[in-house]
């Protein structure tokens, strides 16, 4: 008699409504978390750019030897274009 006096002591409205707060506070902190990883993949994407950049600006830069003014003008846009897209 002692659980079941106290589960009927508490109103079914109260318990509903702390299920449904439960709810939005978990759905909350998934949207969160969800946001928090694109913004982590964001940042990688953007130094993966960066990084492939160097390596290919030190091949293809007109200074040295194979690269040219235009290789170095279509990384540039290539580089741009995909951190448009980032």
């Amino acid at each position: 008699a002692g659980i079941a006096a106290v589960v009927n002591a508490i109103p079914v409205d109260d318990v509903a409504d702390r299920a449904r707060r439960e709810q939005i506070r978990l759905q909350q902190d998934d949207a969160l978390t969800r946001v928090q990883e694109r913004q982590a993949e964001i940042k990688l994407g953007q130094r993966l750019i960066d990084i492939g950049y160097k390596v290919l600006a030190k091949e293809l830069h007109p200074d040295k030897m194979g690269g040219s003014r235009e290789a170095m003008t279509r990384l540039n846009r290539v580089r741009e274009r995909l951190r448009s897209h980032v």
